[in-house]
């Protein structure tokens, strides 16, 4: 895991017995983890530090430890400082109260949601197999604004999104019949 001078590494597993996983950069200089200025290198090595943060048994504490420590320089378990604070975001979003936004569009009713609110909407929406259509004429958004929100958060979306469109491919027959 990559260390500066005001962050320690995270702490090791709790139970003495465990394990414990040696972070994949423990051997590797700390300046690929804390790219330079110059935006050719800069690049290349964020590029090197994401491969071994990949191959990483511990990426996902490393993570936790950034943005527990508001880290704002370097990769930290695979993610910039720009992907961390999306993370962030998209966490602080997703775990909005928008129960009241749920349960109007559930009993049918249509209704304008907070900015702030809508990435969880259709997020929860999504979740309970909305279409994206359906989902703008209830918000009075467009189409293209219920997607953008789904795609906005790919991290968050993504397994749901796999799920849905396993599911479709499996419903769908091989060859396109008549429409009904």
């Amino acid at each position: 895991m990559p260390t500066s001078s005001r962050t320690p590494m995270p702490e090791p597993a709790a139970d003495a017995s465990a394990t414990i996983d040696e972070p994949a950069c423990r051997d590797i200089d700390p300046a690929i983890f804390f790219p330079s200025s110059r935006q050719q290198e800069a690049r290349r090595s964020v590029r090197v530090a994401k491969a071994i943060c990949v191959s990483c048994a511990v990426s996902s504490r490393c993570l936790a430890t950034a943005v527990r420590n508001d880290e704002s320089d370097g990769i930290w378990g695979g993610h910039t400082p720009s992907e961390r604070r999306s993370l962030v975001r998209d966490a602080e979003t997703l775990t909005r109260d928008v129960s009241y936004a749920i349960r109007s569009l559930e009993a049918g009713e249509s209704l304008r949601v907070n900015p702030l609110d809508l990435l969880a909407v259709v997020h929860l929406t999504t979740m309970r197999g909305w279409s994206a259509e359906r989902l703008g004429r209830a918000l009075h958004v467009s189409t293209d604004t219920v997607l953008q929100s789904r795609r906005s958060s790919p991290g968050v979306l993504t397994g749901a999104r796999r799920r849905r469109q396993r599911e479709s491919h499996r419903l769908r027959p091989c060859r396109p019949g008549p429409r009904r």
